[in-house]
């Protein structure tokens, strides 16, 4: 499996840091499972989105998915009859009482919807048999 995030960290004068997820995604196909989620982050940017005078983020991203022949089959390549990924953009707004973005409340749905499709597919994949090499 690999993994793409973006990371929001904070640095205070004492050299303690904290940092947070602000959005992930997630490729199974390394997994060698039936079925298979793709994702990719392929843009992020700041920007005052709501007005506040706070950077918020900017993320766009592509998601695909498909199934495999068989259990173990040609996980590392997309089946050419896999539908293609999708683009898709998400806001967070900053939260500076929480020091943490947020997904925007037009970007909330979407935002819950994938992280519950990459959670579950992390699942999957974790749960996934893969096969012993052939010599």
């Amino acid at each position: 499996m690999e993994h793409q995030g973006i990371a929001v960290c904070g640095f205070s004068q004492d050299g303690t840091s904290q940092c947070q997820n602000a959005f992930w995604v997630i490729d199974t196909r390394p997994a060698c499972g039936h079925t298979a989620v793709w994702g990719s982050i392929d843009q992020a940017a700041l920007a005052d989105l709501n007005g506040d005078g706070m950077p918020d983020l900017k993320v766009g991203f592509s998601v695909g998915s498909g199934s495999f022949p068989n259990e173990g089959g040609p996980c590392a390549v997309v089946d050419p009859a896999s539908p293609p990924s999708q683009k898709h953009q998400l806001d967070f707004l900053f939260e500076q009482s929480k020091e943490s973005f947020r997904p925007a409340p037009w970007s909330q749905a979407l935002a819950e919807r994938y992280a519950a499709l990459f959670k579950d597919a992390q699942q999957k994949a974790v749960e996934a048999v893969v096969p012993p090499p052939v010599h």
